[in-house]
């Protein structure tokens, strides 16, 4: 089987997000983005039992509307998850150009919750 680069990558960024999260499996997930990257990375992590809690992401078409059994909700209700989930880990699955530089200013935002 022929695996591109960006395939590999990609499968070494699932590998390592999950050997980080299953450190006692104690972190709830917050996906940022519903579209195929955050499909792709919640996928790899439901395969090896994450706890995946919600989605995050600004298409109005999205939001409201669930993934893997969990909802997609607008970055504006994430606070909200954040103070619920035990101690939630929020990784950008995104991959529009300079989508993760807004992501990381709005959960800088959220410090504290």
């Amino acid at each position: 089987m022929n695996i591109s680069w960006a395939n590999r990558g990609l499968s070494r960024f699932f590998f390592v997000c999950w050997r980080i999260l299953n450190y006692k499996n104690s972190y709830q997930l917050i996906v940022w983005g519903a579209d195929q990257m955050g499909r792709r990375l919640s996928k790899q992590l439901e395969r090896e039992g994450a706890p995946l809690q919600a989605f995050v992401d600004i298409d109005p078409g999205k939001i409201g509307r669930q993934r893997r059994g969990c909802p997609i909700v607008s970055p504006d209700e994430l606070r909200q998850w954040l103070e619920k989930a035990q101690n939630p880990v929020v990784p950008a699955a995104v991959c529009s150009h300079g989508a993760r530089e807004l992501i990381r200013e709005r959960l800088i935002g959220t410090e504290g919750a």
